[in-house]
Parts: C-alpha cells; structure tokens; sequence
C-alpha cells in the first residue's frame, strides 16, 4: 500500500521522528532516518539545501560547520566536497563517516521503507530553484504518486 498521511487510510495516527532521530543520532542522516522507524516513527521531518551546482541534499542549517568536520556554506560547495564531509564525528565518534544524504537517496530510503517525509526546504539564496528541483526529483522518482521512477537529477 502507498504511504498516506491521512489517519483514516493508514489506519493510525503518524510519529515523525524531528531530522530523523537525533537525540541519539547524527541528525538528517541515515542512521537517524533508521533509527527514528526502528523506535516507531511513520514519517521523518528532513531539511533539504542546495549544493553549488543545485543538488538538494538533506542539511538543516545554511552551513556544515555545526553537523560535519567541515567549514562553508553549502551553496559553495559542490556535491563531490559535500561528499568528503563526514556528518557524524561531531555528534560521537562512533558515527564517524555518516555522510550527508541527498535528498534523491532520502526519497529512495522513505520509498523502500514505506516511510512518510516531511520536507522543509531551508534554502535561503534560490529558494525558488530548490522548490523546482524538489518537485521535479519527486516528480522524477515517482515519490509523489504513481510517476515512473527515475535517478538522481541535476537542476
């Protein structure tokens, strides 16, 4: 069955675990998104930025300074430096190596697990190129019905 926001077609009411589960996780992240459903959650509220080049990708904040062991704005940096960054050596070094998630393997991950997404697009400088790009990569992935699903696009 399709993921339904809707309390009567899921026949229950939704938790939404807040940037994944990151009271005990590295937020935004993967393992947060896992760990948020492995303690029940329905849906995960996620933040969505641009790269350099108009990837959305899933970070809370304009910059990687407090998540990640790195330093900018994410809008200067492509998706190949965002991908050196790790997002879970500040949060306990256990998570040393999370990466930032695109918001093409959010979809994918919510899409596999039956997980509802809560998307709010924090873009600050092209807000109007982050709603286009998210609607297209939904639109793309299939993630909003039944559209055909597709990889990961650039805007």
């Amino acid at each position: 069955m399709a993921f339904s926001f809707l309390a009567r077609d899921a026949g229950r009411i939704h938790v939404c675990g807040h940037r994944g589960y990151s009271l005990h996780y590295p937020e935004n992240t993967l393992p947060a998104f896992e760990a948020a459903k492995a303690a029940g959650a329905t849906t995960v509220e996620i933040d969505v930025v641009l790269t350099a080049e108009g990837e959305p990708i899933i970070l809370h904040d304009l910059t990687v300074d407090r998540t990640t062991d790195g330093h900018g704005f994410a809008a200067d940096l492509s998706l190949e430096q965002i991908r050196k960054l790790d997002a879970g050596v500040r949060f306990h070094p256990a998570f040393a190596g999370t990466k930032i998630p695109t918001l093409a393997e959010a979809l994918d991950w919510a899409k596999a697990d039956d997980m509802g997404l809560v998307l709010e697009i924090k873009e600050a400088e092209r807000p109007d190129i982050a709603v286009d790009c998210v609607e297209a990569l939904l639109r793309s992935t299939g993630t909003t019905g039944s559209l055909s699903s597709a990889s990961t696009m650039w805007c």
